[in-house]
């Protein structure tokens, strides 16, 4: 008789504060009984963490009177659709907006304001030495990027997040407050003048921008070059599932993201293989846009079986296979960390293309990563209605937390 109680209660769980996965456990021994019970009414909408006023007043008085205002996103901000409340307050308070990986698309890749990401020790962390408020939101704060300020960040952090327990977790802040980001972010947007006194300029922040672009493409030129081909092939509301792969970790860094909810990546657990089935949901959720899915070779192999459904469910998604015969990270620590010993990290690959199309899809083996740009643009050519399989070769590479970061 618990159990229409628990699972009420699981479903109200996942829909408000933080998400995250809930567990229901049910002993084996009363899975097969029976009994009349009664089934819980689930209500129409579930509430929403609403912000302090007094707080939203505080917040909106320090970050008005700010010289040099910097916003930090995360995912909470995707979360909560809070994407066009952001984007407003930014505009009022004239303030450069950075996100984290999880937050791409909290503001438009192209808006005047985005800085873009800080990821792995690379991206504008050179602006939040200058800041003198930090509006943080639906973020734990977990960056390198912090970690460079973080005697200061006491005086000058604003931290807003639906869970309690984030504020003051990794960073003591000057204001907490606990909401949901859409409804502060909102309330903040209300409560602003319409003008700052932030004395950011366009062309500072035009140059701070050329100038980790420039760096990171001396650092990562050819997987720079893929994860251009592949925003120039994807319309604005296309989906882009990065992988677990070095290419991927550079697109963290520098691919734009128009509209949000078309960028999802595994987040801070960096979880090897989950991309693939990853798409094949985003494709049955989102049947009217491109999916473009990338993956390396060892984390394809996890659920490449997936294929099998892919094609008799008919999800046309495209998937970019890089191979470089090895687990490249691990390949690279082990050779630079522990004397050379090499274990467990050279792959005996397949040849992926044939076998997708053993199982009934599209199958293109490439013989350079030049020739990326062309089969991707045939692939996703409407009318197709199997998935498409394209092995790229790649030699292993380093990814951008292995390298030596320079703050820019």
């Amino acid at each position: 008789k618990d159990i229409p109680w628990m699972v009420r209660n699981a479903m109200f769980e996942l829909k408000t504060g933080r998400p995250r996965p809930v567990e229901i456990e049910i002993p084996r021994d009363i899975l097969p009984a029976q009994d009349q019970v009664d089934i819980i009414k689930v209500p129409e909408s579930v509430p929403v963490v609403l912000p302090d006023k007094d707080q939203i007043t505080q917040a909106a008085s320090l970050l008005t009177g700010a010289k040099n205002p910097v916003i930090w996103a995360g995912g909470g901000v995707l979360c909560s659709d809070a994407t066009d409340a952001l984007t407003l307050v930014a505009e009022k308070l004239n303030a450069p907006v950075i996100t984290t990986a999880e937050g791409k698309g909290s503001i438009r890749g192209d808006h005047r304001l985005d800085l873009g990401v800080c990821y792995a020790g690379y991206g504008p962390n050179s602006i939040l030495h200058g800041a003198d408020m930090i509006l943080a939101v639906g973020s734990r704060l977990l960056s390198f990027a912090m970690d460079s300020i973080s005697s200061s960040l006491s005086q000058k952090l604003i931290h807003i997040d639906v869970d309690s327990t984030e504020i003051g977790r990794n960073y003591a802040s000057r204001l907490g407050i606990v909401s949901d980001a859409r409804a502060a972010l909102k309330l903040l947007g209300d409560t602003l003048p319409a003008k700052s006194q932030s004395t950011w300029k366009s062309d500072e922040l035009d140059k701070i921008r050329g100038d980790v672009m420039e760096h990171l493409e001396s650092l990562a030129p050819l997987q720079l070059s893929l994860i251009r081909t592949i925003r120039q092939e994807l319309k604005e509301d296309d989906i882009f599932i990065p992988g677990v792969e070095n290419v991927a970790h550079w697109g963290h860094l520098t691919y734009p993201v128009l509209q949000p909810h078309t960028y999802l990546n595994t987040g801070y657990f960096a979880t090897l293989g989950y991309s693939f089935p990853t798409a094949l949901g985003a494709k049955v959720g989102n049947p009217n846009k491109n999916v473009v899915v990338t993956c390396g070779d060892g984390g394809f192999m996890y659920c490449l079986t997936d294929l099998a459904t892919a094609v008799q469910e008919k999800i046309n998604i495209v998937v970019i296979v890089f191979v470089n015969n090895a687990y490249g990270a691990s390949l690279h620590d082990q050779h630079v960390r522990f004397e050379s010993r090499v274990f467990g990290t050279q792959l005996q690959n397949p040849n992926f293309a044939n076998i997708a199309r053993e199982f009934g899809a599209e199958g293109i083996k490439l013989s350079s990563p030049d020739e990326l740009k062309n089969v991707l643009r045939t692939a996703l050519e409407p009318g197709r209605d199997v998935p498409t399989v394209i092995e790229v070769p790649l030699p292993v590479m380093l990814a951008p937390f292995q390298e030596t970061p320079k703050i820019s």
